[in-house]
């Protein structure tokens, strides 16, 4: 080979050489400007799909205590429904009357409904403590979300934009065996859906 040849081909090799260490530095400096991500700790939520199968949702759930700035008017129904907009009301021991202190939290819950949520359906669910047959509980969870649909109803939610759900025992908020968790299962909750 010609030394013409063999100097062109260093200066090649240099210049490869040259171009890939800067291509390294860059990414490195890069890389360390760059803050990570932060790692979420919020939980995943499963969610059941049309075939019954269940599935993981790729976004995280946000925490209930958290408020979302966005109107209600543009978020989805699961992100209403995270957000903890509509409150649920509690039931005294084997009762399935509203109690005085709940009809507040009833008020609140219609005046969404009929103003920024008015656009969803509602599904009120009736929820019992561990006490109990599996029977009684799903008649006395039922009792309950029929209790609170009416209140709503009265205070000016449509009929046909809401309906019940009993799980009886079967959904604890609270895993407690004391009438502590049994207050907090003793309850009717509301979700929207769309429809």
């Amino acid at each position: 080979m010609s030394p013409m040849f063999e100097r062109s081909r260093a200066t090649n090799h240099s210049r490869t050489l040259w171009t890939l260490a800067l291509i390294a530095a860059l990414a490195v400096s890069i890389g360390c400007k760059k803050n990570p991500p932060e790692a979420s700790a919020e939980p995943m939520t499963p969610t059941v799909s049309n075939t019954g199968a269940e599935t993981v949702d790729t976004m995280p759930m946000r925490p209930v205590t958290t408020e979302d700035t966005r109107p209600a008017t543009t978020m989805a129904a699961d992100d209403v429904n995270r957000s903890g907009v509509l409150k649920s009301i509690y039931f005294d021991f084997d009762r399935y009357e509203i109690r005085p202190d709940q009809q507040q939290t009833l008020q609140d819950n219609a005046r969404h409904l009929t103003g920024d949520l008015s656009r969803w359906r509602v599904v009120v669910e009736g929820h019992c403590d561990e006490r109990g047959t599996n029977e009684y509980n799903m008649t006395l969870g039922d009792k309950r979300a029929n209790a609170a649909r009416q209140y709503l109803i009265q205070l000016g939610v449509p009929a046909a934009r809401i309906r019940t759900l009993s799980y009886g025992e079967e959904r604890p908020s609270d895993m407690g065996h004391n009438e502590t968790g049994w207050a907090k299962n003793r309850r009717a909750a509301f979700l929207v859906e769309e429809g």
